[in-house]
């Protein structure tokens, strides 16, 4: 049987949660020199072609064009006011808080001059390594330090005694207090002695990288050469020593050095070199920095940036000495763990450091199965039990031997095993696929003892198993549900999730939790979260919940939740084993390898942050529009003038936790709810209210909000001046309105109390004359007839000028002269008169109102009446014409004419006084002898 047992021995180094950040992602350029993150939380890397800055989101570039000396980034830093320095190959420049975008981003303190690094003592002073001098930042400038007379400085660093140390390219030097300099001499070595990296850690101890190893050195015990000195402690890795190193950078857990072979970790636990296997890169690894979120980022010098999570995730594959990825069930065996893979083809088993792996089903059997889960069980003897397609196969305790193959000949219910499992008692459960669904293997005779549907079973194969307090066995069911086996009969229970039930889990407060297809939830209790494969209990009393979607670490109490994904390192999001071993390590098996959880702390409630303004997009900003290019809390007194009001607010906040992307929140000020703005980092108002405004934008939860204060400037027809004018004109227009309306109701008013006066005047006495006039006739006085026809005439030309004056259709001059022309004709030719009518016919349409129309024609008629009676005149002409905007009517006779006019200017008191009611005036002029003109004028 030893042919069939496959035994390896392998050293094991699992894979970190590694993300990688390259140009396509937006970074820069892929050649990495210099990582760091500022106090508001930004992650800067300096590269090869300038300055990436980067939220977790979204990146921002600034290179020569936008006023570095150079494009080859050295280092970059923040100094205590927040302005950054970036140094280069070719120059320093800063970037200062108050600089905004479109204008002067830096300000150059030096240009070609190469500047190695920079660093900003307790005091606040700022120093550069220049070269082969050391400069310090003065203003605007970068000047030199005469004291010094060493050779090139690689790297600067500063120390909580307010000391300056400089590795050089011979040697460690150090600055006192008086200004002046020593050397000492780290690790000559073929007349070379450069120091590559040099940083203080928490301690105030020096951490001094060299091409042949890492140092850590007292400060305040140095001798020369210090290779040579007790308190120098020389580093290497289980495999390799530390060469060529970087500057070290110091996190809360451990020390990372950067080398030319990968990334060495220094800790409590030891010196631990990490490359390729672990996900990382096995050269050029330039630079480390942790960001807000305790993501480590490592720098490589091609390939970009590297993004390990937080967790303390390793996962282990084909690289790192598994035989097979595909993990299907978990199992401790004498205090290792032990995982089936290749479809239970393979048992691996982690010991220490190393991976030992059995083939665990014979090539006899052809159809391992499709189980997992409970694949295997050990019994009380330690022989592993193994399921198959083809019966279950029993190995002796150290898997050199098959002890046998069992199926239905031996008493089973059926040849196909789908679940193994080992009850307190030490009996073993076989889940098959028949009539008979359950055996029992009694530990003690040895004999298989078959359940089905005589024992209250349902023809359906148990998938999950558990034992609770009471001693009592609970299966979870193919077809759905779970039934309890109190040692005589099964008991079904109802109002678990729906579906396969994958897992069961009796936790330390006794309760028992079904996972099924639908949902995972206590018996009898609500579905707590979506379905699940397998089901386990940390320490902490947290139950760990193995998903399609990665891992849920449940607090029954709470019912907060926390989930583990690829994000953080592990192998796949679908778990289908979980185990969690003596040391309380959670294990995860997948499809894609083995993932090991080793601390799994319950995160601290998170302080949202609060965001930053970017920038503010307005079309038409009068003033304030320019944002600073690092943001801002608060943007001041923007003054948006219409019709260009349509603004962009663009904001940010760090945020470097992929598994829970920040959310945000905005309103303007006033407004009761807040309005989710989901993961977009921009909002746009097309049109905002006029005045005075307040956009205030929060992360989801948060307390603390970015404003920005807007001053809406309206229109002109919205201010309050054209307002006060417009509403005074309104008014003074309703006002002229009502007294034309009062006049022309006083017009309409006069004009019925005149045409009632005309035909009382006229009609009643013309009727009464008529009246009288008829008894004379009565008495046989003839004559009288003829004038009670006269008066009858007459009556009917008054009412006919009367009924003529009110008829709207001839409120024009046209009819006017017509009436003028007809009463001429029969007057005038009567007494031989001739007449001459001269009226343009541009004015026959002209529009006159019934008063002026009335009073016009009864002048008129006057005065050719008067003409006819008395002037003996042969000839009369009319004539009308339109000066700007007065109508003149004038008629002259060639008669007798008169010998005084009074009151010239007025004429004939009746005609004058008609004149004035119609708003115009009468000139009468006339000499013996020369016949008389009469004009009238009015405003039309």
């Amino acid at each position: 049987m030893l042919a069939y047992v496959l035994a390896a021995l392998v050293t094991v180094q699992g894979r970190l949660p590694v993300e990688r950040v390259n140009t396509a992602r937006g970074l820069l350029n892929d050649r990495i020199t210099h990582i760091t993150t500022d106090s508001r939380g930004y992650l800067w890397f300096g590269t090869r072609d300038g300055v990436s800055r980067y939220d977790g989101q979204r990146f921002v570039h600034y290179t020569t064009e936008d006023g570095l000396p150079g494009k080859f980034v050295t280092t970059l830093i923040e100094a205590r006011d927040g302005a950054m320095y970036i140094a280069t190959a070719s120059g320093l420049a800063r970037l200062d808080t108050s600089a905004t975008r479109g204008r002067q981003l830096f300000t150059v303190l030096a240009r070609d001059v190469a500047v190695n690094d920079i660093v900003q003592d307790a005091n606040g002073r700022l120093w550069a390594a220049c070269g082969e001098a050391l400069c310090e930042v003065r203003g605007n400038a970068l000047q030199r330090v005469a004291s010094y007379g060493g050779t090139t400085i690689q790297v600067l660093a500063t120390d909580p005694a307010g000391r300056l140390w400089a590795g050089t390219q011979n040697g460690l030097f150090v600055r006192r207090a008086n200004g002046s300099w020593d050397r000492y001499a780290v690790d000559p070595h073929r007349g070379s002695d450069v120091v590559h990296g040099l940083s203080v850690d928490p301690r105030g101890r020096l951490w001094i990288s060299t091409g042949f190893g890492v140092f850590i050195a007292d400060p305040e015990k140095l001798r020369s050469p210090l290779i040579e000195h007790v308190p120098f402690t020389r580093l290497t890795t289980p495999d390799a020593a530390v060469i060529a190193s970087l500057t070290a950078v110091h996190t809360r857990e451990a020390t990372w050095v950067p080398t030319s072979i990968g990334v060495v970790r220094f800790d409590a636990s030891g010196v631990r070199r990490l490359d390729e296997r672990a996900g990382l890169v096995s050269d050029g690894v330039n630079t480390v920095a942790e960001d807000a979120a305790g993501n480590l980022w490592f720098g490589a010098d091609r390939g970009g940036a590297l993004r390990v999570a937080p967790t303390d995730i390793t996962t282990y594959t084909r690289n790192h000495g598994l035989r097979d990825d595909r993990v299907n069930s978990l199992l401790p065996m004498d205090g290792a763990l032990c995982a089936t893979t290749g479809g239970t083809r393979y048992l691996e088993c982690f010991e220490g450091g190393t991976v030992r792996t059995h083939e665990i089903v014979p090539p006899s059997v052809k159809f391992r199965g499709w189980g997992w889960g409970n694949v295997a069980a050990r019994d009380r003897n330690g022989e592993l039990w193994v399921a198959t397609g083809q019966g279950a196969v029993r190995w002796n305790r150290d898997l050199t031997r098959i002890l046998g193959i069992y199926g239905s000949r031996d008493g089973l219910g059926g040849e196909d095993v789908f679940r193994i499992w080992m009850d307190s008692r030490g009996d073993l459960w076989f889940s098959t696929f028949g009539d008979r669904v359950l055996t029992r293997r009694d530990h003690a005779t040895g004999k298989f003892v078959t359940y089905g549907e005589r024992e209250g079973l349902p023809l359906a194969a148990p998938t999950a198993f558990a034992e609770d307090r009471s001693g009592n066995l609970w299966f979870g069911l193919y077809s759905g549900g779970v039934v309890r086996f109190d040692g005589k009969r099964f008991t079904r229970f109802d109002g678990v999730p729906k579906g396969f039930v994958q897992a069961l889990l009796v936790d330390s407060r006794g309760t028992l939790w079904i996972a099924a297809n639908e949902g995972v939830a206590p018996l009898g209790g609500p579905v707590r979260t979506p379905g699940a494969f397998s089901l386990a209990e940390l320490r902490d009393g947290r139950i760990a919940i193995a998903t399609t979607r990665g891992v849920d670490l449940l607090d029954a109490k709470t019912g907060r939740s926390t989930r583990l994904t690829t994000a953080d390192g592990l192998a796949q999001n679908e778990i289908v084993a979980i185990h969690v071993d003596g040391d309380g390590a959670l294990w995860l098996g997948s499809a894609a390898g083995l993932s090991r959880v080793t601390e799994i702390a319950v995160p601290p409630a998170a302080v949202p942050p609060q965001p930053r303004i970017e920038a503010v997009d307005a079309a038409d900003a009068a003033d304030g529009a320019a944002v600073p290019e690092l943001g801002t809390h608060a943007v001041p007194a923007l003054r948006l003038a219409y019709p260009g009001h349509r603004v962009t607010v663009t904001f940010s906040a760090p945020d470097f936790d992929p598994r829970h992307p920040l959310q945000f929140e905005y309103r303007l000020a006033g407004d009761a709810r807040w309005t989710p703005a989901g993961t977009r980092r921009s909002v746009t108002y097309e049109r905002l209210p006029f005045g005075e405004q307040r956009f205030e934008v929060r992360t989801a939860g948060g307390t603390r909000a970015a404003t920005v204060s807007m001053n809406v400037i309206p229109p002109l027809w919205r201010r309050w001046w054209f307002l006060a004018i417009l509403g005074a004109l309104v008014v003074a227009i309703a006002l002229l309105l009502h007294r034309m309306r009062v006049a022309h109701l006083l017009a309409l008013q006069e004009m019925r109390m005149r045409v009632a006066t005309d035909l009382h005047d006229d009609l009643g006495s013309s009727l009464s004359r008529i009246s009288i006039l008829s008894e004379v006739a009565k008495r046989g006085n003839e004559r009288v007839l003829d004038e009670i026809g006269d008066t009858a005439r007459g009556l009917v030309d008054a009412l006919g000028d009367s009924i003529w004056s009110i008829d709207p259709r001839r409120d024009d001059l046209q009819s006017v002269l017509a009436r003028v022309r007809h009463f001429a004709a029969d007057v005038l030719e009567a007494k031989s008169i001739a007449m001459d009518f001269d009226v343009p016919p541009s004015l026959a349409g002209l529009q006159l109102t019934p008063e002026k129309r009335r009073e016009l024609f009864l002048i008129l008629k006057e005065a050719i009446n008067n003409a006819a009676k008395h002037s003996g005149a042969s000839r009369l002409a009319v004539a009308a014409h339109v000066e700007g905007s007065r109508l003149r009517v004038r008629i002259e006779d060639d008669g007798a004419g008169f010998a005084q006019v009074r009151n010239e200017g007025h004429g004939l008191p009746s005609m004058a006084a008609r004149a004035e009611r119609a708003g115009g005036r009468l000139v009468v002029g006339s000499a013996p002898g020369e016949g008389t003109r009469i004009e009238v004028s009015i405003p039309v």
